[in-house]
């Protein structure tokens, strides 16, 4: 459409899901890339339909993919949040930075979401540990190619908001940290499910004093 003075207005609205594979399909050629069918399908069932969604993880994607031509559904997998797995990265990503009230409140947000506690536990132990051993291999002069590689985080985002993190993390403080873990693994497993806000809240508290 054309607006007012000649400038051009995109609208970004949703189409059917019919019609939504035809148009990524058309989008991936600005990229000179290629998507299959199923990794078109599974892209639309955690982006949506929304055009202006779509978009911006269709470009993500294709920087995320470098060099290679043909988009396929692990690609898809390892780029593309649906709304709640990208609350759990940023539950781990105000975790790492030890952001308290940012991280409760995501945390209240997923609990909301019926997002099974033991799950954001096991994630927020994953990140934890992947923080953990970065710092081990920075200490013993591993080149950052062979880190990311041992750790398997490919895209440059990831790398650089985990170096992020892990500047304010001690080395002695994260291997305490896992045995608080542990702890609130048991605790979950023990203690009525109306407590699992207050003890994962805790637990939230704790990770971001130490």
């Amino acid at each position: 459409d054309v607006g007012h003075g000649g400038c051009q207005v995109v609208n970004f609205y949703s189409l059917y899901e019919s019609e939504v594979n035809d148009w990524i399909q058309q989008q991936m050629q600005k990229y000179k890339k290629k998507i299959r069918p199923d990794a078109s399908r599974l892209l639309v069932s955690k982006a949506g339909t929304g055009l202006s969604g779509l978009s911006s993880e269709i470009e993500k994607l294709c920087l995320f993919v470098g060099e290679k031509e043909h988009i396929e559904a692990i690609d898809v997998t390892e780029t593309v949040s649906s709304n709640r797995e990208a609350n759990i990265f940023e539950l781990m990503d105000a975790i790492g930075q030890k952001k308290t009230q940012q991280a409760i409140k995501v945390l209240n947000d997923l609990l909301s979401q019926k997002e099974e506690p033991v799950k954001i536990l096991f994630m927020i132990t994953r990140h934890l540990r992947n923080i953990f051993k970065l710092k081990l291999l920075q200490k013993q002069g591993v080149p950052p190619a062979q880190i990311w590689k041992t750790l398997k985080i490919n895209w440059p985002v990831q790398q650089t908001s985990l170096l992020k993190q892990a500047e304010f993390h001690q080395e002695q403080d994260l291997r305490n940290v896992f045995t608080l873990l542990l702890e609130t693994d048991i605790s979950l497993k023990s203690q009525d499910s109306k407590l699992y806000f207050v003890v994962m809240e805790v637990l939230i508290f704790r990770l971001c004093q130490k």
